[in-house]
């Protein structure tokens, strides 16, 4: 039999065995009060505060990882601790979960500077404000309390500290989702998503764990103002995928809604052909022109130049007016229809010299003013010309003329190939010129004023419409200023070219 010497010895030589820090098994055997004694297999039961079991939940029975100290206290029993095996074994997980990168749960605990205390089953991690979500965090507050999924992106064995991520659980999880979205999704498949973000230009459409987008003229065959008035935020909508993108880092993909409704434009194509005149109403009013409702929702464009037979059209088009038109080109392919409205009138100048005799006297409105001339309006297309030089047989007093006003004219001459008509305001009047050889005659002394004064002579009017000249020959010394009154004598007159030769000179003895 061994006595109690050899007994002590054994014992101690077992504890030598039994390296400090190292986690054994053992059994609850009994609870006194604060203390929990546990069987180790040795001699000696080891004790340890019921603080260490968690909300103190242990029974007699229950088996328990704890780690012996090295030592025994005070009253002879083993001191072991549980909380010491936790943190171990706690440590070894996150090493193996670090290793392999596995998502851990973690339950935050409290606010701190610059993000978040974490319990990682007995371990405390820092989780960083930055990696707690994929989107802007409004209010940290509300994660306190939380458990969360969450993956170890930095650990530090030396210093035992450990930083968890949040964020990048999400991120892999959404890569995930993408992944099996597009597994699924190819051109031309139906699929359901939820409205998620409504812009002026589109729709972003959720998918179910990716994004899909509309463009404003995938939404419908009919022109949208705007997506809103289509769609709604939250709205569940079923759209066809008209393409997947790869260009960039991620794929995109691009929706349609209007891919599920019939194209109208192969309707129109059959319905309507180039040369046809419609009735529309008037649409849309643009400064280029002016869009018809073709049909229900199809619209054509009438291009200013196309708008009136006129150089310029008058902007008296109101929307809902309703108006005919002749359509000059329709393009399924493009969604486009060009139409004339002028050519759905006569062409106005396909009888211009039938209504405009030459010599006739006609009335019009003044459309422009320019330095060689005036342009009249005749009628709605037709418009002529009155050059500065047919304004008045009075070359001192020419008349001023405002856009609007309205003239009497007479027609000179029409080219309708040309579209040309040339008209005249003095031809209104007597022709000055007509009775020069009954008014004066060689050798006539009369009055006139000098309205122009030349290198080789001075221009003199002597009545109203009729200038003659003063060749410098014909001074005699005298000098002579413009707007200055004189006497002249008569030397030469011209009817047929319309010219009167003059003198400042007394001498009666020449003759014509």
């Amino acid at each position: 039999m061994l006595n109690v010497a050899d007994e002590a010895v054994n014992y101690e030589s077992t504890l030598k065995n039994i390296k400090g820090g190292e986690i054994i098994e053992g059994n609850v055997i009994s609870i006194r009060g604060d203390e929990v004694f546990v069987d180790v297999g040795l001699k000696s039961e080891g004790m340890v505060n019921i603080n260490e079991f968690n909300e103190k939940q242990v029974n007699i029975g229950d088996k328990v990882d704890v780690v012996f100290l090295n030592r025994q206290n005070a009253d002879g029993f083993l001191a072991i601790s549980k909380e010491a095996a936790d943190k171990i074994k706690a440590w070894r997980r996150i090493l193996d979960a670090y290793k392999n990168g596995d998502v851990l749960e973690g339950r935050v605990k409290e606010r701190v500077k610059g993000g978040f205390r974490v319990d990682l089953d007995g371990l405390l991690a820092f989780l960083p404000g930055s990696q707690v979500d994929v989107d802007t965090v409004v209010d940290f507050d509300a994660f306190v309390g939380k458990t969360l999924d969450l993956k170890l992106i930095n650990i530090s064995e030396e210093k035992k500290n450990v930083i968890v991520s949040r964020k990048v659980v999400i991120e892999e999880a959404e890569r995930q989702k993408r992944k099996e979205v597009f597994e699924k999704i190819k051109e031309g498949t139906i699929v359901e998503g939820v409205v998620k973000n409504i812009t002026d230009y589109g729709v972003f459409v959720d998918l179910g764990g990716i994004d899909g987008f509309m463009h404003i003229t995938d939404m419908s065959w009919r022109r949208v103002n705007h997506p809103i008035d289509l769609v709604k935020k939250g709205e569940k909508i079923k759209l066809t995928v008209i393409r997947i993108s790869d260009e960039g880092r991620e794929k995109r993909i691009y929706l349609g809604l209007k891919q599920l409704q019939e194209n109208p434009w192969l309707k129109i194509a059959e319905e309507f052909k180039e040369g046809d005149i419609i009735t529309g109403k008037i649409a849309r009013i643009a400064d280029y022109g002016v869009f018809i409702e073709v049909d229900e929702g199809i619209e054509g464009l009438v291009h200013n130049n196309e708008l009136s037979w006129g150089k310029k059209w008058n902007n008296n088009f109101n929307v809902g007016d309703e108006t005919k038109a002749k359509i000059l080109h329709i393009d399924p392919q493009e969604r486009r229809i060009s139409l004339s409205i002028k050519r759905a009138m006569p062409e106005p100048w396909s009888k211009v010299d039938r209504e405009f005799l030459v010599n006739s006297v006609v009335e019009g409105a003044v459309t422009g003013i320019t330095d060689f001339g005036v342009f009249v309006r005749l009628k709605e297309g037709v418009e002529g010309l009155i050059h500065v030089s047919d304004f008045s047989w009075d070359t001192l007093g020419k008349p001023q003329f405002n856009v609007g006003d309205k003239l009497k004219v007479k027609v000179l001459s029409v080219d309708r190939e040309r579209k040309r008509i040339s008209l005249g305001l003095k031809q209104l009047k007597d022709d000055p010129w007509s009775s020069v050889n009954e008014k004066y005659s060689v050798n006539q002394f009369i009055k006139g004023k000098v309205v122009s004064v030349k290198d080789f002579g001075a221009f003199v009017v002597i009545d109203s419409g009729i200038e003659g000249l003063v060749h410098i020959s014909e001074f005699g010394g005298k000098k002579v200023y413009e707007g200055e009154e004189v006497n002249v004598r008569v030397l030469r007159v011209d009817e047929d070219k319309r010219k009167i030769s003059l003198s400042f000179r007394a001498n009666r003895s020449y003759k014509r």
